[in-house]
């Protein structure tokens, strides 16, 4: 990778990038903090803040409530080697509970609802280690703790004019989408709670999510977000669903549907929107390409075409009068015009006018690795187009018209004769040894 200017934000690893540049300024030492979440039902115990005096390491171990309803006691200072040492630990637990026992001893009475732990990037220095280095046109960003999250939008502004000194041209910021914060607090109503919002849209009259009381209307607005998550947990981080005492351990299969169903939507849809087109045409027609084929369109269209008594791609044959009900099905699965035109230049790919089989999945499986993820679904065996070589000799028309023996017969020839020395079939008592035998008695 070749840049004009970096900027080292690797928080854990901000002094392994800086001594790859050259300096040796810091060294992070990981810094585990443990938090243990209450119930709801804890809410009552406390009104505001309980902070124990300050330590050299931290704050300490504090009890607070959250702006979710929930209570928070935490985190611990543990000193670490390990970068990814995220797991909560037994001895962590404990020295949390006693800690909490001293400030509000009713608070162990209640019910735990989760248990989280993370890292601080901790250096010998008691400050920031935000430094310009102007003639490699580098900007160190270490030694970010807790307290960042809150300077975040001061040190980029920090960080944009150290930009500037070693070099860059900065314009002027343009105009960015409004994003529209929900509201996920419980100081104001909730859309649950709200009548005249759910008169509107009853999608906001219904829970999916009963422990956070999140509605069906809110997880569709942050799937339809400018900023739209790109995970459940993403999702859990923007509406709270899977995040109350059950863990996701109820809604957690309604939530995941709703997951994939907005991001399906988005995923089909977006690339032949307008606006959203994915910049590669070809991703963009395969995109319309896989929705249709993931349906079987191919694979009835194909049966179609070949005849058979509705023998379809798979090679089996259908029940009588098959080959119709085939027929209407690929003519009711084929995609619009338009739409099979794009699919046929972007796949052909230019040169031939007709792929062959074995290079058509071989194109497909390339477009699957396109480097626009999100806008195609990934390829599983056995779903959509599996291209199937047809026998060089013989057509598939030609032994529809044959009776059952006789296509046996000629599949037989095709497969055991022609091409191999000899060329002959070998007896039907070598080929089905039950079959003759049967025969004989």
């Amino acid at each position: 990778m070749r840049t004009r200017y970096l900027v080292n934000a690797a928080g854990l690893h901000a002094d392994t990038v800086d001594r790859l540049l050259g300096h040796d300024d810091f060294t992070v030492t990981p810094r585990r903090g443990q938090l243990i979440v209450f119930d709801k039902f804890a809410r009552g115990l406390l009104t505001h803040i309980l902070l124990p005096v300050p330590t050299a390491l931290g704050k300490g171990v504090l009890v607070a409530p959250t702006v979710y309803g929930n209570v928070l006691l935490g985190p611990t200072a543990e000193e670490m080697h390990d970068k990814t040492a995220t797991a909560s630990s037994a001895e962590g637990i404990a020295v949390l509970r006693e800690k909490g026992r001293r400030i509000l001893p009713e608070l162990l009475d209640e019910e735990v609802t989760a248990v989280y732990a993370g890292l601080r990037a901790a250096t010998e220095h008691d400050d920031y280690r935000v430094r310009a280095h102007k003639e490699q046109r580098y900007v160190t960003v270490g030694g970010i703790r807790s307290t960042g999250l809150t300077a975040s939008l001061a040190i980029a502004a920090h960080v944009t004019e150290l930009l500037g000194t070693t070099g860059l041209d900065l314009a002027q910021p343009g105009a960015l989408p409004p994003v529209r914060m929900p509201n996920l607090g419980e100081a104001f109503p909730r859309p649950y709670q709200r009548a005249d919002l759910i008169a509107a849209d009853p999608a906001y009259g219904t829970v999916v999510c009963h422990c956070e009381r999140v509605t069906h209307g809110e997880i569709r607005d942050a799937l339809a977000g400018t900023v739209p998550p790109g995970s459940p947990d993403g999702l859990r981080c923007r509406t709270r669903a899977r995040g109350g005492r059950c863990q996701g351990f109820h809604c957690g299969p309604a939530v995941r549907e709703l997951f994939e169903q907005g991001t399906r939507s988005t995923t089909v849809s977006g690339a032949n929107r307008a606006g959203s087109r994915c910049p590669d045409e070809t991703c963009a027609a395969w995109s319309t390409y896989w929705s249709w084929a993931r349906d079987g369109g191919p694979r009835h269209r194909r049966g179609a075409r070949g005849g058979g008594r509705g023998r379809g791609r798979g090679g089996r044959p259908g029940p009588a009068g098959g080959r119709r009900r085939t027929a209407l099905r690929a003519r009711r699965l084929r995609p619009p015009r338009a739409d099979r035109a794009a699919v046929r230049g972007a796949l052909r790919g230019g040169g031939r006018r007709r792929r062959s089989r074995a290079a058509y999945r071989r194109h497909r499986h390339r477009l699957v690795g396109c480097a626009h993820p999100g806008h195609h679904e990934p390829a599983r065996p056995g779903a959509g187009h599996r291209p199937r070589r047809r026998p060089r000799h013989g057509c598939a028309r030609t032994s529809a018209r044959r009776t059952p023996g006789a296509r046996h017969a000629a599949r037989g020839r095709l497969h055991h004769g022609r091409g191999a020395a000899g060329g002959a079939r070998p007896p039907a008592a070598d080929r089905h040894p039950g079959r003759a035998s049967a025969r004989s008695r």
